[in-house]
C-alpha cells in the first residue's frame, strides 16, 4: 500500500484483516496487508476511536465514508440544524448551492444566537 493517507474504508478493511490473523506478529501482518509496522502500529492503537467513527458516519447516510480526516465543525449547533435541514430539502429533490449553504448556516446561527459565527467557503469544504 502506498503512503497516501487512508480512507476511513481503507482503515477498517486493514483492521478487520488485523483481527482476521490475531496470532500473527507485526512483521507478517506488514507483509500479508502490505503496508508498514508503523501504519499498522497507529491503526491499532486508534482501533476503537477508528471504529467509532466508521459506525458514526455509517448510520448518517449522506455522510462519506470514503473521507480521508475527521472534521469538526466550529459550532455543533449550527452543524446540527443544517444536517437537519440540508436532509430535509435534498429528500425534496433542491439542488443546493455553496453560497445557499453560508446563508442557510448564518441564518440558523443567528436565530440560536450566535452572532459571531461567519460561513466561508472554507467551513463549507
Amino acid at each position: 500500500m502506498s503512503r497516501k493517507d487512508l480512507t476511513l474504508i481503507e482503515k477498517m478493511s486493514i483492521l478487520d484483516k488485523i483481527k482476521a490473523q490475531p496470532h500473527n506478529s507485526l512483521r507478517e501482518l506488514e507483509k500479508l496487508i502490505d503496508t508498514s509496522k508503523s501504519v499498522l502500529n497507529r491503526l491499532k492503537n486508534n482501533e476503537i476511536a477508528i471504529r467509532e467513527q466508521y459506525e458514526k458516519l455509517n448510520d448518517n447516510k449522506s455522510a462519506p465514508v470514503n473521507r480521508k480526516r475527521k472534521r469538526e465543525g466550529k459550532d455543533p449547533e449550527v452543524d446540527k440544524a443544517m444536517n437537519e435541514w440540508f436532509s430535509a430539502v435534498t429528500e425534496r429533490g433542491v439542488r443546493i448551492s455553496g453560497p445557499m449553504l453560508e446563508q442557510k448556516a448564518e441564518f440558523f446561527a443567528q436565530k440560536i444566537g450566535h452572532s459571531d459565527f461567519k460561513a466561508t467557503e472554507g467551513w463549507i469544504l
